[in-house]
């Protein structure tokens, strides 16, 4: 048997030139994920079982986000069965209900500016999924894609979504294609940005929200990846995908001429590598290993460089591209030694961050919980 213990935890980590670099945790949020049996009885006695509806029922809270200044903190919190979405203002302590959905799950939110949350609502329990924007207290939702029977997705996440528009893919005009749309959330105008004509699978925009670079399917499972450099220029095929390739774009630098990506292209295994969008090639590898694939690279908008990535061989492996990040993980390991943490969230000036731990030794989480 195996339990599984996830800490949440928002970590202030403080950085001024008159003193050293200090780190307070502050905050922090526990729930557990137990599996068949319960080791209370360790030492011999018959264990408790677990009823499947609880194994797999939802938690009561998780996924937690930052906001972009860090003051407040959305998460899904189980209501009617059914996840929904809370947010905690830190200064006020003050929890906020935004949604009381019981038809479906809500799993997917995310900050739209420092007050603002938008989200993926299923409006009939049969996926019919629509973009929802609301308040950081409750008040004023609208629905801002009331189109129940197209397939609708958000492109971007929240490093790249702008405060008073968003671009959304839609097929309102072929339901075998999803064209690309500027959505003014002031205004409420729609704008036909992109007719897909091509198999977009995928489409990456820069930091400000621009949509620069697609990935296109192509029959026998190949494929293309498009690039240009405004949007006022057209897509061009900047090379093609083979039946193993693997090109999985992160973000884009150095003033949008470089591109970071995870790629498996000519190598076994997948590395992070950056890829000049002036000479159409590969010019430099930043992390690799022959054993395995890198993976879970967290890019730092801040500093406009991967912070750190992850080799999974019997453990996770951390490689550190700023000390920063390191000396956040490196004090959080002097507490959690036999844990595997990630850094799920964190405010636009990457002071504060959301820590997920998780464990499979109770007595180590439990003397942690108790020790704070």
């Amino acid at each position: 048997m195996v339990q599984d213990i996830f800490l949440s935890l928002l970590w202030h980590y403080h950085m001024s030139k008159p003193m050293k670099n200090t780190c307070c945790l502050c905050y922090f949020l526990l729930f557990l994920s137990i599996g068949c049996t319960n080791l209370s009885q360790k030492n011999g006695g018959e264990a408790k079982r677990i009823s499947v509806s609880d194994f797999f029922k939802n938690p009561e809270k998780s996924n937690y986000k930052l906001n972009p200044s860090g003051n407040k903190i959305a998460y899904n919190q189980r209501l009617n069965n059914t996840l929904n979405i809370a947010v905690r203002d830190l200064t006020t302590n003050k929890i906020h209900t935004l949604t009381s959905q019981k038809i479906a799950d809500i799993r997917r939110f995310y900050w739209l500016g420092d007050d603002k949350i938008i989200y993926y609502k299923d409006t009939d329990g049969k996926r019919h999924f629509q973009l929802f924007v609301i308040d950081f207290d409750g008040k004023n939702q609208t629905n801002l894609t009331p189109y129940p029977e197209a397939q609708i997705n958000l492109i971007g996440n929240e490093q790249t979504l702008q405060d008073n528009q968003i671009l959304v893919s839609m097929n309102l005009r072929d339901a075998q294609k999803e064209d690309v749309y500027r959505l003014n959330l002031t205004t409420g105008k729609l704008q036909l940005l992109i007719e897909n004509n091509q198999m977009v699978q995928t489409w990456f925009a820069n930091a400000s929200g621009k949509l620069l670079l697609a990935i296109v399917s192509k029959p026998l499972g190949n494929g293309e990846i498009w690039h240009r450099k405004s949007e006022e220029l057209p897509f061009k095929p900047i090379f093609t995908l083979q039946d193993e390739d693997i090109f999985k774009p992160i973000a884009f630098i150095n003033n949008d001429q470089t591109l970071l990506a995870l790629s498996n292209i000519g190598r076994d295994k997948q590395a992070l590598v950056e890829f000049d969008l002036t000479t159409l090639k590969e010019k430099k590898i930043i992390c690799q290993s022959p054993l395995v694939d890198v993976s879970r690279p967290l890019f730092s908008p801040k500093s406009d460089q991967v912070a750190l990535a992850v080799i999974n061989t019997d453990k996770a492996k951390f490689v550190f591209f700023d000390g920063q990040y390191e000396k956040i993980y490196q004090k959080i390991k002097q507490k959690t030694s036999k844990a595997d943490i990630s850094i799920s969230s964190f405010n636009t000036q990457e002071t504060k961050f959301i820590i997920n731990v998780s464990d499979i030794d109770w007595q180590i989480a439990a003397r942690i919980f108790a020790g704070r």
